[in-house]
């Protein structure tokens, strides 16, 4: 699951600190891809540590873990994935595609950010609004120092960028979405991407994002129920 999705599934939370904890992992790892924030980090807080969070953000933490962990492993994420890596077959016969279920995973997750945008409107301005509540966000930068247990330089600033630019609203563009997927396929040093930037590609996103709108409610019942 991706930020919007982490968001949508608890929408009408109240605490704006616990929303920005259930975004804070796959925050962390765009402010900087070599720092990851696991769950075992959560797990081996001291009683002290643990006191030096506050409990809404530790809340959200827990929640993104626990939602990633049905999600990626119910069945409709892995029927989905293989969908798309057929797709990359069907649409592109003459190329060899690197890694098509890790890119099948990927673009779910940003097509699924896309669906929810489109279906529900006013969902990124309640989103924004609970970051608007929390500057300077130094409670934020602090709690996650304590989780990591190192610094964190200048992520308040970073958080800063991320309220004032709102690139999120840019998910709505397919255009974004490949820009997206390309610099995360680039990090884990796939080489021929060029057929991201191509007309089929652009239609293989369309063909998907028709087939996902129609299940994509599934997942969130899922952890739902799981709780």
């Amino acid at each position: 699951m991706n930020l919007v999705a982490h968001f949508y599934l608890d929408q009408h939370h109240p605490e704006p600190l616990f929303a920005v904890g259930a975004a804070t992992p796959d925050l962390l790892s765009i402010y900087n891809n070599g720092i990851r924030l696991k769950q075992r980090n959560l797990r081996y807080l001291s009683p002290e540590q643990t006191a030096a969070i506050p409990p809404a953000i530790l809340a959200g933490l827990n929640r993104h873990f626990f939602a990633d962990g049905i999600f990626h492993t119910s069945e409709l994420f892995h029927r989905l994935t293989k969908r798309v890596s057929n797709m990359l077959v069907e649409y592109f016969p003459q190329l060899k595609v690197e890694r098509k279920f890790f890119v099948g995973h990927i673009l779910l997750e940003l097509l699924l950010d896309k669906v929810l945008i489109n279906r529900h409107a006013g969902i990124l301005t309640e989103y924004y609004d609970h970051y608007a509540e929390l500057q300077p966000f130094t409670e934020i930068r602090v709690a996650l120092e304590t989780a990591l247990g190192k610094p964190v330089p200048n992520y308040e600033e970073y958080l800063s960028r991320f309220l004032d630019k709102r690139w999120l609203y840019a998910y709505a563009d397919y255009e974004h979405i490949v820009w997206i997927l390309a610099r995360i396929l680039q990090r884990v040093r796939l080489r021929d991407l060029r057929y991201l930037h191509s007309q089929d590609f652009t239609r293989l996103m369309s063909d998907f994002e028709v087939e996902l709108i129609e299940v994509h409610e599934q997942f969130f019942t899922e952890i739902r129920a799981a709780e």
